[in-house]
Parts: C-alpha cells; sequence; structure tokens
C-alpha cells in the first residue's frame, strides 16, 4: 500500500507504527518520514495469547498518553489495521477539528 501511495501526487500519507521499540523496525524505507509510539502490543507464543507477558508489558499510563497527543486534526481519513493508537485516538471527538472517516483494515 506504501508503495502505492508514494506513486501519487495528490494526496499525502503520514504512517504510524506502534507496538515495539523504534530499533525493532526494519525494511522501513518506504515509508519515508514515519512516526512510532510504544503503544500496545500483544505477546503470542505458540498461536495463542500470552495474557501474562501482554500485561507484564503494558505501560497503561503511557499507551493513554500516546493516545490522548496523537493530534488527528490535520487529517480527513484514517486508515488502521487494528493498530491501537490511532483507533482510539480517531475515536475521540476532539481530536478532530471535522468528523472523521475512518477506515479499519
Amino acid at each position: 500500500m506504501a508503495a502505492a501511495f508514494a506513486k501519487r501526487d495528490d494526496d499525502s500519507v503520514d504512517y504510524l507504527f506502534t507496538g515495539r521499540d523504534e530499533s525493532a523496525y526494519f525494511d522501513m524505507h518506504i515509508f519515508g518520514e514515519y512516526k512510532t509510539k510504544r503503544g500496545l502490543s500483544f505477546v503470542a507464543e505458540s498461536g495463542a495469547l500470552n495474557r501474562y507477558k501482554t500485561i507484564k508489558n503494558v505501560n497503561l499510563f503511557e499507551f493513554i498518553a500516546d493516545v490522548r497527543h496523537t493530534d488527528l486534526c490535520q487529517y480527513d481519513l484514517v486508515l488502521n489495521d487494528f493498530e491501537p493508537v490511532s483507533a482510539w485516538a480517531a475515536k475521540n471527538p476532539l481530536a478532530f477539528n471535522k468528523p472523521p472517516s475512518c477506515i479499519y483494515v
């Protein structure tokens, strides 16, 4: 999808990645100048959610702060693949100057 958006000159796209340390991302050149936040990440082992490790790794206060400080006022559309920071920020009516269009992919 990023490659297709990069070919267009009639729109601009900003990318936000969450759920892991910024140093853990790789092959990110296609996204240009992207943003990262710690967000929320689920720990899976053997194809199943490990609730204990997931809860242990969650910094709830940082997650709430990330959601509250994700300003979406400049955006007309939010595309989301269940990334929790932008998803929760998009649900906040105060995050937009106008009603947003949200698509959850």
